[in-house]
């Protein structure tokens, strides 16, 4: 398995798949059937906050389970591992895998991060957009400007804003001077 997170647009969500080992150790990366982990803060700082020792490397044979995080705090289901591929359930997260976990069920485990941070996501869309307005009127408002001191009347202004003249005359008149 490649640790492979990834990120919000707007740098607030980092989401991965972390391994969980039965002392309480928590994957912090991997290499070949090799995982590197530390024990986490336990006062109440984000979830990969170490400072509790210092990394070592286990072998992928002792991971317990996994669970897709978010650097904001946010943990997601914890899936147990199972010895078997009968033990396998999936509608209950359980499940087997011999070596490292595969890629596949790496983003499996990453759809439920994606739910977590779809408001997010969409909220900072309706931000881009706010601000792709607040450019567009900026703009706007300089080429009013241009199209007043060009000698443009109120009436074509307006026309070309669809609005009113006098809507047109209200909004930017005093602007415009």
């Amino acid at each position: 398995m490649d640790v492979m997170s990834r990120q919000t647009d707007d740098g607030k969500h980092e989401g991965f798949v972390t391994a969980w080992f039965p002392d309480g150790m928590l994957g912090t990366g991997f290499t070949g059937n090799t995982v590197f982990a530390r024990m986490p803060c336990t006062d109440g700082r984000k979830l990969h906050d170490y400072d509790r020792g210092e990394e070592v490397e286990r072998p992928d044979s002792e991971v317990a389970g996994w669970q897709p995080v978010c650097e904001c705090g946010w943990r997601g289901s914890l899936w147990r591992r199972v010895a078997t591929e009968a033990e396998q359930d999936l509608t209950v997260y359980r499940a087997y895998s011999r070596d490292s976990l595969s890629d596949d069920f790496d983003e499996m485990l990453m759809v439920e991060w994606e739910q977590h941070i779809a408001p997010a996501t969409a909220v900072h869309e309706v931000a881009l957009i706010t601000a792709e307005i607040r450019d567009a009127e900026q703009r706007r408002v300089e080429a009013v400007t241009r199209a007043r001191a060009a000698g443009a009347s109120w009436e074509a202004i307006a026309q070309a804003a669809n609005i009113t003249r006098q809507s047109a005359h209200e909004r930017w008149s005093k602007i415009t001077r």
